[in-house]
């Protein structure tokens, strides 16, 4: 399932919220996917954290027409 675009322009523009709906689709996925890499489940939860900083810092680059999947994942 895709987030909605106008989560992620949300999101670009700053909204808690918008952030928070992201973190809920795409944490778990992301620590599962992490954690099948490291084989640590502290490291994969590090590191998922830090992606979300990363994602919340660098918001204003995300190109809202483009699949978040991809963005987050690489």
């Amino acid at each position: 399932m895709r987030i909605d675009k106008k989560i992620i322009k949300n999101f670009i523009d700053g909204d808690a919220e918008a952030f928070d709906e992201l973190y809920r689709h795409y944490s778990k996925k992301m620590f599962h996917f992490t954690l099948g890499l490291v084989k640590s489940e502290d490291i994969a939860r590090d590191l998922v954290q830090e992606v979300f900083i990363k994602l919340w810092d660098c918001r204003n680059q995300v190109n809202p027409d483009l699949n978040l999947d991809n963005y987050i994942f690489t």
